[in-house]
C-alpha cells in the first residue's frame, strides 16, 4: 500500500468521522509529548515493531519521525535489515 494510498483511505475517513479522526489524532499527538520515555525512545520502539510486522507505509512514517527525533539510520537501512 502506498502512502499516497494511505493518505487518500485517511481522507476518506475524515469525511466520514471527522470527530473520530480529530480524537485520533490528539491520542496519537498525546503519545510521542516527551514525558517518562523520550520522543526519540517511542519513535524508536513504533519503528522497531513496524519493522517486526513488515508494515511499509509505517516503517516509511517511523523513519521520518525517527530523522525528525534524532536517530540516524535511514528508511533504506531499515529496509536492508528486513
Amino acid at each position: 500500500m502506498s502512502g499516497k494510498t494511505i493518505e487518500a483511505g485517511e481522507g476518506r475517513l475524515q469525511e466520514l468521522t471527522p470527530d473520530v479522526i480529530r480524537a485520533l489524532n490528539r491520542l496519537r499527538k498525546a503519545t510521542y509529548v516527551e514525558g517518562v520515555l523520550p520522543q526519540r525512545i517511542k519513535v524508536g520502539v513504533g519503528l522497531a515493531i513496524s519493522a517486526a510486522i513488515r508494515c511499509e507505509p509505517c516503517i516509511e512514517g517511523y523513519a521520518h519521525s525517527a530523522a525528525k527525533s534524532g536517530l540516524s539510520t535511514t528508511t533504506s537501512q531499515y529496509r536492508a535489515r528486513l
